[in-house]
């Protein structure tokens, strides 16, 4: 998944020079590529985890945890929203 790695990866420079609301809206884009692909799909709310953990925002990291848990099965059973 190409364009996933893509925009992870801008993400991560986003997250270095840009700040918190870019490189999340990058990884909400790569969420977007990656659901219907169970790992690159369960990688992207990783990332979106350690990047809310990274800036203390416990709203997002708490709302990563069910998604951790239901994106792979979500991905393989074509429930992914």
């Amino acid at each position: 998944m190409i364009e996933v790695d893509q925009k992870i990866q801008a993400a991560l420079r986003a997250k270095e020079y840009q700040g918190y609301e870019v490189s999340l809206r990058l990884l909400e884009e790569a969420h977007v590529l990656a659901q219907p692909f169970a790992g690159p799909h369960f990688h992207v709310h990783w990332k979106m985890f350690h990047l809310a953990f990274e800036f203390g925002n416990w709203k997002e990291l708490i709302g990563q945890i069910p998604r951790l848990l239901l994106a792979i099965p979500g991905s393989l059973l074509s429930r992914a929203p």
